[in-house]
């Protein structure tokens, strides 16, 4: 039988361990996420479950062996750390990912700035004990915006753990080699014993001392990884223009000098607003009603136009405040059948002043409500018994949709 194919055989079994050692994923250490000026709620522990979902993350494809947490607090526990959340220290995190045997150690914090939360990571190489990477990212302080915060940091992470294997992977273990055997040395003669003496006086100890503990070096504090600039375009910019369309109703209440037969009428009918932001918090938009006297024994509609001057004032990332002053034109218009005859249509001036909130449900989509306190009155008009223009104020409001972009 033809054999020469069984010097395969060294070379697979030899080459088998190297391709073992070229596929085996680098052991990374995790550290629990450190929650800085209380940025989440201490009681739904959302640090613990970013934490697992960025060793998930990590641990995807098998690109790494990630250590268990339980494991590294365990380590912790027998090494007499006061708790596991404490060990947030730089040096505390080495020593613990080198003792677990990992080759990186990743150490993350979230906190709150503003109405935002920013999320700060570091990846170490403990081969080295140098710092590879820092990662940051930043939204708003719910878990929606959070998880997508530590998925772009975890892809930076991890793109820098795999530049730090391709340009100085680790070393394969070298070959054991057996011992050699060493030559049997022929025995030596067995010499006669000698006479044994007589053992003397044992001495009594003097009492040991216990010796003084020496005092642990303190570890010298290390610089914080300097954070990124944030990305262009990642802070959300406040709409530019507001849009408003509801329902109005006001009471129009006569005060002229002389009494007239009606001294109220309620209007009710549909309002416009547009409102622009020109920088800060500070709005000019206009408006555009049409409302119909609904206690009149015959139709009069009334209509206006004008200007809104006043500000966008933000709280929070939902709520808008809307204090602004108005200015405009006023014409009311006699649309129906008139028993002595209907008067001429008559224009006027209006002013006057408001307060409004909008909650924005959405960016682009919310609901809105306004107070109106007006004065108008009507220069042309020649019904007052005296023949001066009559004056009216009036208040009311109007509640309806917002649309922003």
């Amino acid at each position: 039988m033809n054999r020469s194919w069984l010097w395969l055989i060294p070379t697979m079994l030899a080459v088998a361990p190297a391709s073992a050692q070229q596929a085996r994923a680098p052991v990374v250490a995790v550290f629990l996420m450190e929650n800085r000026s209380a940025a989440l709620p201490v009681e739904e522990k959302l640090e613990e479950g970013l934490t697992d979902y960025m060793s998930a993350r990590l641990g995807e494809a098998s690109r790494f062996q990630i250590i268990p947490r339980d494991e590294i607090k365990n380590r912790l526990t027998a090494a007499k750390a006061e708790s596991y959340k404490e060990c947030y220290d730089t040096a505390c995190q080495i020593e613990v990912g080198k003792e677990l045997a990992a080759e990186f150690s990743v150490s993350s914090s979230v906190a709150r700035v503003g109405s935002q939360c920013l999320i700060t990571a570091s990846v170490w190489d403990l081969r080295r004990s140098t710092q590879i990477r820092a990662a940051t990212a930043k939204g708003r302080c719910d878990p929606d915006e959070l998880i997508e915060a530590i998925e772009r940091v975890t892809d930076k992470l991890a793109a820098a753990m795999a530049k730090a294997l391709a340009e100085a992977p680790s070393p394969a273990p070298a070959e054991v080699k057996p011992p050699e055997p060493e030559p049997v040395k022929p025995p030596e003669p067995v010499a006669e014993p000698e006479p044994v003496k007589p053992p003397e006086p044992v001495a009594e100890p003097e009492p040991v001392k216990p010796p003084e503990p020496e005092p642990e070096p303190v570890a010298k504090a290390e610089p914080a990884p300097r954070e990124e600039p944030a990305a262009a375009g990642e802070e959300e910019s406040p709409p530019f223009v507001y849009l408003s369309l509801g329902v109005l109703g006001l009471e129009n209440v006569y005060v002229g000098d002389e009494p007239l037969s009606d001294t109220t009428d309620f209007s009710v009918g549909f309002g416009f607003d547009f409102d622009f932001r020109l920088g800060g918090s500070f709005m000019l938009g206009g408006y555009v009603d049409f409302m119909d006297f609904v206690e009149k024994d015959y139709d009069i509609a009334r209509y206006g136009v004008g200007l809104r001057i006043g500000g966008l004032i933000r709280v929070g990332s939902k709520v808008v405040l809307v204090p602004f002053g108005r200015v405009g034109l006023l014409g009311l218009s006699y649309t129906g059948d008139c028993y002595e005859g209907c008067p001429e249509d008559e224009l006027g001036v209006r002013i006057g002043a408001g307060f409004g909130v909008k909650v924005m449900f959405l960016r682009w989509l919310g609901i809105g409500a306004n107070l109106h306190l007006g004065f108008y009155m009507l220069p042309e008009a020649d019904w007052e018994p005296d023949g001066d223009a009559p004056l009216f104020i009036d208040v009311g409001a109007d509640l309806g949709l917002v649309v922003a972009f």
